[in-house]
């Protein structure tokens, strides 16, 4: 919120003010109220960060509680991907798509899925996750892309040609 940002600039403001003004009538007041406070930011910065430290549990918990929400699930599948858990994220981004929606978080946990399904070789399921999402959202160039490039590892290369915009071949493949 932006207001909330306006209105902590001027308690910080503030305490500078307050500071100087004691450093300026009675030093050692000054020095030990602005020490004192330089470890109090410090402390609620490494509280607050202790907070957010474990993303996984804080996103889990969350899909857990809410039914409809995408966002929640999307964001502990990306949490998994960062940590290297290829199976639980693909869970997670399964259940933004089951969940279902319209919004950015569907749209990109479609792709976010397409790709590690591409990344342990299942380049059918890869397709059929990739073909669902642009019948949901036709105007997602990434996700065309991203089917083109499945079909071609699929072999598939006049259907990729044909989505791309190409003309057939007139040549036939070699093999």
């Amino acid at each position: 919120n932006r207001m909330a940002d306006r209105y902590l600039w001027l308690s910080v403001l503030a305490l500078a003010w307050l500071i100087a003004y004691l450093m300026r009538k009675v030093q050692w007041l000054g020095a030990t109220a602005g020490l004192l406070l330089v470890l109090v930011f410090a402390g609620g910065t490494v509280w607050r960060a202790g907070l957010f430290g474990d993303s996984v549990s804080l996103f889990s918990d969350a899909t857990r509680r809410t039914t409809t929400s995408t966002v929640a699930p999307y964001l502990l599948g990306y949490a998994l991907e960062q940590r290297k858990n290829a199976p639980a994220a693909r869970t997670a981004y399964a259940e933004v798509l089951r969940r279902g929606g319209q919004d950015d978080s569907v749209r990109s946990a479609t792709n976010n899925l397409a790709r590690l399904e591409v990344s342990r070789g299942a380049l059918a399921d890869a397709e059929a996750i990739l073909r669902k999402g642009i019948q949901k959202f036709p105007e997602d160039g990434k996700m065309r892309d991203n089917l083109i490039k499945v079909l071609f590892r699929e072999g598939k290369v006049e259907e990729a040609r044909r989505l791309f915009g190409f003309p057939p071949s007139s040549t036939k493949p070699t093999l």
